[in-house]
């Protein structure tokens, strides 16, 4: 029950992250990056190994940030569900 609640905590705290003003500007530059850096890749010499790692990291690391919000709520959601469902709340 413990980590239930633990769990719970964590998904509201982010969602409570991602709504605020700095969640808002982490998630606007995350999603900036994503757009940019996929844009080049698409006019991206071909053989230009080093860039294209380089626009794929950073697409990569953009898109786990928003992912690891969005995996914090939905589990907090599902922990929430889950301690009501026990306690018939």
């Amino acid at each position: 029950m413990t980590d239930l609640l633990a769990e719970a905590q964590l998904g509201v705290e982010a969602e409570l992250f991602k709504v605020s003003a700095l969640g808002r500007y982490m998630n606007d530059n995350a999603v900036s990056e994503i757009i940019e850096a996929s844009n080049e890749l698409c006019t991206v010499d071909p053989t230009d190994t080093k860039l294209i790692t380089s626009l794929q990291n950073k697409v990569y690391r953009a898109n786990s940030f928003l992912m690891w919000i969005e995996s914090a709520i939905e589990s907090g959601n599902f922990a929430v569900d889950t301690v009501r469902d026990e306690h018939n709340f």
